[in-house]
Order: C-alpha cells, then sequence, then structure tokens
C-alpha cells in the first residue's frame, strides 16, 4: 500500500478513536478535519468512504450504542442523554426512536420484560 492510499485510514481511524474516547464531547468536521491538516470535505469523503457513515452520523451512532446500555441498565432518559453527549433530552429521544425504532422509554420497558 502507498503511503497515500493508508493515509485516510490513519486519520480515520484516530478521528474514530478520539470520538471513542470523548463521547460527549461536541466534534465539528471543521476541528476534526484541521487536526490532521485536511480540507473539510476530503476529511469527510475518505471518514464516508471507510466508515459507511458521516463523522456525525458515527458519533451519533457510538452515542446511541452506549445509550442503549444506560438505558437497559435502568437509566433515566434525560441522564442517559446528558451522559452521551445530547444537551437537549427531546432531541435524543428523537434521534433514538429514528435510529431504533422506538422511544427510549419503549426500550427500557421491552429490556425489563426480557430481564
Amino acid at each position: 500500500t502507498t503511503a497515500a492510499a493508508a493515509a485516510p485510514e490513519g486519520f480515520v481511524k484516530d478521528s474514530m478513536d478520539l470520538m471513542r474516547r470523548h463521547l460527549s464531547r461536541e466534534f465539528s468536521i471543521a476541528e476534526l478535519s484541521s487536526r490532521y491538516s485536511l480540507n473539510r470535505q476530503y476529511f469527510s469523503t475518505a471518514f464516508r468512504r471507510k466508515t459507511g457513515h458521516t463523522p456525525l452520523g458515527f458519533l451519533h451512532g457510538l452515542r446511541l450504542e452506549v445509550a442503549q446500555r444506560l438505558l437497559a441498565g435502568g437509566e433515566s432518559v434525560a441522564r442517559t442523554s446528558a451522559a452521551v453527549g445530547f444537551e437537549d433530552p427531546f432531541y435524543f429521544s428523537r434521534l433514538f426512536r429514528r435510529k431504533m425504532g422506538c422511544s427510549p422509554q419503549q426500550f427500557q420497558r421491552a429490556q425489563r420484560r426480557r430481564s
């Protein structure tokens, strides 16, 4: 593999790791791309090619994975929302419903029935 071909993997993986480590932090494309001295369009395109998601979509996916575990453990929707980086619990609930097919409360009830 050439250095140019390997480069996207390096900065994409680093960006993914950064988002995992700082799950509740807000990230902008400008901030992420400037970390690697790349233009925003190139960064976004390379990230999507490597992951299948936009950087924001990837971050939301990570947050929702953690949110599912917190909700299954009995954490409130408001606390879960804040813990995974959503300041607005209503936005969190809408996003959760759109991605998971049910509300956070419905998810919790279903988890309780399984236990």
